[in-house]
């Protein structure tokens, strides 16, 4: 899923980047809360109180406790290399624009500078 984005990092700004960053680490923090809460619940969520058969099960409560570690461990586990991944986008995508703004000479700076300030785009503007 990361490699054919990793390959579009050229294609979007870096406030783009920032954004998909801030969305990715929100969807990090939604899908952890079901294990949150599994683990953080002290009664049995769907109602079985025992057990039948083996004495080596772990009692309802605590076989639910360790669904919601597995399941919120995953959640995250999943996520991290993908907010990496876009780490790193973003950190590529800024020295690219760092350089590109290094090269401009100082009147092609002052004159990208008064077109924003006019509200024209700069490509026309710097064109004439």
């Amino acid at each position: 899923m990361m490699v054919p984005m990793m390959a579009l990092t050229s294609l979007h700004a870096s406030t783009f980047l920032a954004i998909e960053f801030l969305l990715a680490f929100v969807e990090l923090v939604i899908d952890s809360i079901p294990g949150i809460l599994m683990r953080l619940n002290d009664t049995v969520i769907d109602g079985i109180t025992t057990v039948a058969g083996t004495g080596w099960w772990p009692n309802p409560l605590h076989d639910q406790h360790l669904a919601g570690d597995l399941l919120w461990f995953i959640a995250e586990v999943a996520d991290v290399p993908v907010l990496i991944l876009l780490l790193l986008r973003w950190a590529r995508r800024d020295r690219a624009e760092a350089a590109d703004f290094d090269a401009l000479t100082d009147a092609e700076h002052d004159a990208l500078v008064q077109a924003h300030l006019r509200g024209a785009r700069a490509g026309s503007d710097a064109a004439r």
